[in-house]
């Protein structure tokens, strides 16, 4: 073998079949571009030859990660032997990870371990076709890979959309959250409504009062990455109303209601009081009226409401947070109001508005309307125990006023 002792034979399984690959104990080789007529003669040519390829299924890699060393061999079919063969040199070390063949084919995968520890690691694949002599051709293809430690991404989540529901009415949530390395996922829910946190991809969940709640879901990795997504879940309050009159008020604003789109059907009807002129001022009939005779609620206002079916009507909005006073004008020597409050408070009782007012004169009754019993329910100032009853969230109030005021109150 006239190669400089720089392959070896390689034993086949049951039979020894001559192989040209490089020699683990002599790892001198020439470079491709050296001239090998010092070996073989002039008139023989040159020893490395193009008759290999490789492919490197992965560059990067963490610490301990397979890939695999695609690799392709041109067989010198006019050779009486046509083994092809490959080793693979770790240039860093000198050791011989892999070794193939002999074999009658042109293309092998092998499947290689990248390193535990971190770093830059270059590697000769060595490929060989034909016999032990100057006939067989061997070349070689260098390749590096880089091991790093694992980066772990955040999840990816799906920007969650607002809903709309009524109070009371349990609602389905759900969110949509792929992980770019395959982590489990932990969701984890905050309804804004200081409710406790629920935990699972699809909870569900009730809205115990009307208002605009801000709801958030966290995605945790469980690797360090926590991401949320947020959405509002708009809550109506729920007004009932019985067949014919209804008097009520509408105690949420910011949803800029009319009386054309507070929920009626077609005959039913909405008129609103004038404390001023102590007269009624304004009515709407859904589907009859001309859209002229529309009328914007007022939230601080009750109003008289009929209805042909027994209904519940669902009102958007929130609740204020702050201080609210409403300013009235009534006639010299007293006068009715007709009112409603934004709040949801059932705590207040009918003394409580007499407490609100400020003025030149007072607060001396205050009644409301029962529907179902179509009769009104008085509280008079001079027995202020008797009858003092529970101001209600969308009720409206009757209320006689000595002389003009304002009417404050903390929602």
């Amino acid at each position: 073998m006239r190669i400089r002792n720089r392959l070896i034979w390689m034993l086949a399984a049951l039979a020894v079949v001559a192989f040209v690959l490089p020699s683990g104990a002599n790892l001198g080789y020439p470079d491709k571009t050296q001239d090998c007529s010092r070996c073989h003669g002039p008139s023989e040519g040159t020893y490395f030859e193009n008759i290999m390829s490789i492919t490197v299924s992965k560059s990067v890699l963490v610490p301990g990660e397979q890939y695999t060393i695609g690799i392709d061999i041109v067989i010198q079919t006019a050779l009486s032997k046509k083994d092809t063969g490959y080793a693979i040199e770790d240039l860093t070390t000198a050791a011989w990870p892999a070794i193939g063949g002999p074999a009658l084919q042109s293309h092998y995968d092998q499947l290689m371990t990248a390193p535990t520890t971190t770093g830059t690691y270059s590697y000769r694949v060595w490929g060989d076709s034909g016999p032990a002599t100057s006939d067989g051709k061997t070349d070689f293809d260098d390749y590096t890979i880089t091991v790093q430690q694992a980066t772990n991404g955040p999840p990816v989540v799906t920007p969650l959309a607002n809903k709309k529901m009524w109070a009371g009415n349990s609602t389905s949530f759900s969110v949509t959250a792929t992980d770019p390395d395959g982590d489990s996922l932990r969701y984890t829910w905050s309804f804004g409504d200081a409710t406790a946190l629920q935990v699972g991809q699809t909870p569900t969940h009730t809205y115990a009062k009307a208002g605009m709640f801000t709801f958030t879901v966290y995605v945790d990795d469980l690797h360090g990455h926590n991401v949320s997504s947020s959405a509002t879940a708009s809550i109506a309050f729920n007004l009932p109303l019985v067949i014919g009159w209804n008097f009520v008020s509408v105690p949420v604003v910011g949803y800029g209601y009319k009386a054309s789109t507070i929920g009626l059907v077609t005959g039913d009807m909405v008129s609103s009081w004038n404390s001023t002129t102590q007269k009624y001022d304004k009515t709407y009939i859904k589907g009859i009226s001309p859209p002229v005779l529309d009328f914007a609620i007022a939230q601080n206002a009750g109003y008289w409401v009929w209805v042909a079916a027994a209904k519940t009507l669902h009102l958007y909005g929130s609740v204020p947070t702050t201080m609210q006073s409403n300013t009235f004008t009534v006639p010299s020597g007293g006068a009715w109001l007709a009112l409603g409050f934004e709040s949801l408070k059932t705590t207040w009782k009918a003394s409580n508005i007499s407490a609100m007012y400020s003025g030149t004169g007072a607060v001396t009754m205050v009644a409301y309307y029962n529907a179902v019993t179509m009769k009104y329910v008085s509280w008079v100032s001079a027995v202020p125990t008797l009858n003092n009853f529970a101001l209600v969230p969308g009720q409206g109030y009757w209320v006689w006023v000595t002389a003009s005021g304002v009417l404050t109150y903390n929602p």
